[in-house]
């Protein structure tokens, strides 16, 4: 989805518009859930999108009733921060801003 997102800005020079009003990604710029191959496993929604200076956050939440339920959503800037909720609180702690175990 990351790589989906820097190709909609190289196109349109924005990230803007990228995702419907829920935050899932339009499906002509990437499915809205992952993997692609598969049973699905998370939910990917753009969470963070700012034109000036052009940013964006994107997010994959596991999907309930799969293996991945309850081991925290991960997340990726187009900075390139990383964020793993791995305490499954719903929120990024600064010791969590990695996606490392």
């Amino acid at each position: 989805l990351a790589q989906a997102m820097e190709r909609r800005y190289q196109l349109n020079y924005n990230y803007d518009g990228a995702a419907d009003g829920g935050g899932a990604p339009l499906p002509e710029v990437f499915p809205s859930q992952a993997p692609l191959e598969g049973q699905a496993m998370y939910n990917l929604t753009i969470i963070d999108v700012t034109a000036d200076p052009p940013f964006f956050r994107v997010r994959a939440t596991p999907i309930t009733g799969t293996r991945q339920e309850g081991d925290g959503f991960v997340q990726l800037d187009s900075l390139g921060v990383r964020g793993w909720d791995r305490d499954n609180d719903g929120a990024i702690s600064a010791a969590e801003q990695t996606w490392e175990r």
